[in-house]
């Protein structure tokens, strides 16, 4: 007899002495098995791709605590170019766009995502082909957030609120 038919009897014999109601256990613990292994990797990979920005974070970490971290950080930079983008795309029709002057501060925040919380200073500049149309330029203070799925690949702005910014 070979080792797979020995196997094979073995199997049904064991599964033969089963009673329905302890199959149904064996059935459910091999599934709740199975799930937990699935949030454990889940974890594990959320933990992979938020690690860069959070080790950056300074004190103990608590998802859903906003965190401060750098503002030279190059993803709080990305995030700001990205809400900058979108920001200037909300108002093509004007003859002028903004750009970043400097990030004043950054948080983290990690939700079912991340929560880039930034206060950003922007200039106003003319677009090249509204050179006479041009006001002079002006500087905004802007709080945006952006969300980050990485795993989807998507990003988004969430929040943002602008006033104009008075040099002293």
């Amino acid at each position: 007899m070979s080792s797979t038919d020995r196997c094979a009897r073995t199997h049904v014999q064991v599964t033969a002495r089963l009673t329905p109601a302890t199959a149904v256990k064996e059935h459910r613990a091999r599934v709740v098995s199975v799930s937990q292994r699935c949030c454990v990797l889940v974890l594990v990979l959320f933990a992979a791709v938020c690690s860069p920005v959070l080790s950056q974070a300074s004190g103990p970490m608590m998802t859903g605590h906003p965190r401060d971290v750098s503002v030279k950080n190059r993803k709080v930079w990305r995030a700001a170019q990205f809400a900058v983008s979108e920001f200037n795309e909300a108002s093509t029709h004007e003859p002028f766009s903004y750009q970043i002057l400097n990030v004043t501060s950054a948080k983290v925040q990690v939700v079912a995502g991340i929560n880039y919380i930034m206060e950003v200073q922007l200039r106003r500049v003319c677009k090249k082909s509204h050179w006479e149309k041009c006001p002079d330029p002006k500087d905004l203070r802007c709080s945006f957030t952006v969300t980050e799925i990485p795993w989807q690949h998507k990003r988004f702005v969430y929040r943002k609120s602008c006033k104009p910014h008075k040099h002293y």
